[in-house]
């Protein structure tokens, strides 16, 4: 049997789900959480490689504009030739940097932030907010990549309605739901599909 692609990037999915919730099963090794964020980014970027366009590049990094920083970004799709380079860490021109993805384990901050910008917001949800205004000044796309939410939360249910008309600056995908322990279906299709139109 011949798995049409739509299954194929389900499964794939589905892999990056089982492998970071795979991180946290042994209850005797308490994880800080910056390096689960970093081994988070490191299997996503892993598994973005192959389906990059020809010329786009991904890294961990940070993006300079004339004499601004934006500070650490999880992931930068870039084109060479770039500042500075060394092991996992890329430093990217301004003009070179094509997208950021913006990488969380809990996908209800993206969420909260998209939908609440005149509501009176956690100062987490404020954080991101502020975050992702920050990213915007140094590329022109910045994806959201939660790695899940809640399924019966009212922003989860509007984002699952509205996903696919999604024209904001900030597409936001989310690949599992944590409740019932479901991926959401068609979500690494659709960011990979974001990421080639990129070419």
């Amino acid at each position: 049997m011949v798995l049409s692609y739509s299954h194929y990037y389900d499964s794939v999915q589905n892999s990056i789900v089982q492998r970071y919730l795979a991180m946290g099963h042994d209850e005797t090794a308490k994880q800080a959480p910056i390096t689960r964020n970093l081994l988070t980014e490191e299997l996503l970027k892993a598994e973005l490689t192959p389906y990059l366009p020809r010329g786009l590049l991904i890294s961990k990094g940070e993006i300079i504009k004339e004499n601004k920083s934006s500070g650490d970004c999880d992931l930068i799709l870039y084109t060479k030739p770039v500042i500075y380079q060394y092991g996992s860490v890329t430093v990217v021109p301004y003009g070179n940097a094509k997208a950021i993805i913006d990488v969380e384990i809990r996908g209800e901050r993206f969420l909260k932030a998209k939908l609440r910008p005149g509501a009176n917001p956690s100062k987490r949800v404020q954080k991101k907010m502020n975050d992702l205004r920050k990213l915007t000044e140094f590329a022109d796309k910045v994806l959201c990549v939660g790695l899940y939410g809640h399924a019966n939360s009212k922003e989860f249910k509007w984002w699952n309605t509205t996903k696919r008309e999604f024209k904001g600056q900030t597409p936001i995908f989310i690949f599992y739901t944590k409740h019932n322990k479901k991926i959401v279906s068609g979500e690494f299709e659709r960011l990979i599909q974001e990421i080639q139109r990129l070419s």
